[in-house]
C-alpha cells in the first residue's frame, strides 16, 4: 500500500468526499483565471462555462465550510464528553476512598 492509500484510508467516506469537493474547488478557481483570457469571439461560450464553474465552485466551497464546521462540532463533542469522563472517574475514586476508609 503507497503513502497515499494509506493516507486516503484513514479518512471515512463522508471525509473523502469533502476532501474531494475542496480539492474541485481549487481546480475551478485556477480554471476561472484562466477562462478571461480566452479570446473575444468566444466570448459567449467562455462566459457560459465561467458561470458554470463558478456555480460548482461556490458549492464545493459550501461543502468545505460545512465539513469545517462538522470537524469542530466533532472535536467540541469529544472535549466535552473527556470533561464528562474526567468528573466520573474522580467521583468513582472518591467513593472508593470513601469506602476504604471505612
Amino acid at each position: 500500500m503507497t503513502g497515499l492509500n494509506l493516507h486516503f484510508s484513514s479518512f471515512n467516506v463522508n471525509e473523502r468526499g469533502h476532501l474531494a469537493f475542496s480539492i474541485f474547488f481549487f481546480a475551478s478557481f485556477i480554471m476561472a483565471l484562466i477562462i478571461p483570457s480566452i479570446d473575444e469571439n468566444e466570448w459567449e461560450e467562455s462566459y457560459t462555462l465561467f458561470l458554470k464553474i463558478w456555480y460548482l465552485a461556490g458549492f464545493s466551497f459550501f461543502m468545505f465550510f460545512y465539513y469545517f464546521v462538522y470537524k469542530l462540532k466533532e472535536i467540541h463533542n469529544d472535549f466535552i464528553s473527556m470533561l464528562i469522563d474526567k468528573y466520573e472517574r474522580q467521583k468513582i475514586f472518591k467513593l472508593v476512598l470513601d469506602n476504604f476508609d471505612q
